[in-house]
């Protein structure tokens, strides 16, 4: 997990910014084009447990809104899938075990989530390394920034001005010469910057695609990435080849249903895998489709939901949506409260919230009401005092 994303999960569980965590679940801005590149699902629980604040401090409750790990805490972290969390008292980050004991000792400015290989990367000192779940130092803290270890074994990492990649014996195995790097989840393919343009490389360094980006965003699972050259968005493959001629003013990553927003002149429609515009531009927003092939449109001010042939299956008349969860609801703002609908557009949870964002895979989501934050079920039971 890098800065913004840990930055991102304290704004989420202070309950500041839950608005802004509602649109960012959708991977998107709210006007259609890509505002966050990740493939991480959006989790309010983790291994069970979520962070919950009150006052000033947070700990960890259970799907029953019962505390597990008192408040004791300055700032937390969600639980990795190793049992350990990253946890902030004072100004050190340490971590905790589900029971809520310290098995690594607050120590460090800063520190990231434990990853699949079982290594955090932690900072001492304004140096960045990366420690073992004993808290035992394997790669020494040497640099002065680095995201955390990819499925490929490899880490990418700054030294001075330039980035590297590291892999998980501290050993540099592409040496630092780009101006940034990306992971764009794929197959080890990863995004570089050479003199203000992008390109692309593999886990050994070749380069697949020469520096001649403006931006690329990450591969969507059919294997195709927008990018934007002179202004103009387009689509390739993870040779690097352009399938999808710059055309567009904007892109969206390809959905799951294939289907992936653009923008022409101001307006927003759809296009499938060979580039054909499948619902014309007439949108002044979109959301991407979402798991249920439905996908959230405004026209005028005012949003509603279309299906896969641009039909428009629940009229405009919502101020703000987001888009459908798995479980079949959609959090939307009639004036200034948020509330939930089903799938017919019908509303399950009436608006009462003054934020919300959307269900996760367990079937919880977050709201707030007043200045404080809660957690609720599909039936919009509170779990939290």
């Amino acid at each position: 997990m890098n800065k913004k994303k840990i930055l991102l999960l304290i704004c989420i569980v202070s309950g500041v910014i839950l608005g802004t965590v509602a649109v960012l679940k959708l991977g998107m801005n709210g006007y259609g084009n890509s505002s966050v590149d990740t493939q991480e699902e959006w989790q309010v629980f983790s291994e069970g447990l979520a962070v919950h604040f009150i006052e000033d401090k947070c700990g960890y409750i259970n799907n029953t809104g019962k505390w597990e790990i008192e408040p004791q805490f300055d700032r937390a972290n969600n639980f990795s899938k190793n049992g350990m969390a990253a946890v902030c008292i004072g100004d050190k980050w340490g971590f905790i075990d589900k029971k809520g004991e310290v098995i690594i000792e607050p120590q460090f400015y800063s520190a990231y989530d434990f990853g699949s290989n079982g290594m955090a990367a932690v900072c001492v000192d304004n140096k960045w390394g990366f420690i073992n779940e004993k808290g035992n130092m394997i790669v020494e803290s040497q640099f002065d920034e680095v995201n955390s270890f990819d499925a490929n074994g490899l880490a990418a990492v700054r030294m001075e001005d330039k980035w590297g990649f590291i892999n998980e014996k501290g050993n540099m195995i592409i040496e630092p010469q780009y101006e940034s790097v990306k992971n764009l989840y794929a197959d080890g393919i990863e995004a570089v910057r050479i003199n203000g343009e992008w390109g692309l490389i593999d886990e050994k360094g070749n380069m697949i695609m020469n520096p001649e980006l403006d931006s690329v965003s990450i591969f969507s699972p059919n294997g195709m990435a927008a990018v934007c050259i002179n202004d103009k968005w387009g689509y390739i493959n993870k040779k690097g080849k352009m399938i999808i001629e710059p055309q567009f003013n904007v892109a969206n990553n390809f959905s799951y249903n294939k289907i992936a927003a653009v923008c022409i002149d101001d307006k927003w429609g759809f296009i499938n895998e060979k580039g054909k515009m499948i619902i014309e531009p007439r949108f002044d927003k979109v959301y991407d489709f979402s798991y249920n092939e439905i996908a959230a449109v405004c026209i005028d001010d005012k949003w509603g939901f279309i299906n896969e042939k641009g039909k428009m299956i629940i009229e405009s008349q919502f101020d703000a949506v987001i888009n459908f969860s798995k479980n079949g609801m959609a959090a939307v703002r009639i004036e200034d409260k948020w509330g939930y609908i089903n799938e017919e557009g019908k509303m399950i949870i009436e608006p009462q919230f003054f934020m919300a964002t959307s269900f996760d895979s367990e079937g919880f989501a977050m709201v707030m009401i007043g200045k404080k934050t809660h957690f609720i079920d599909e039936k919009g039971n509170i779990l939290t005092e």
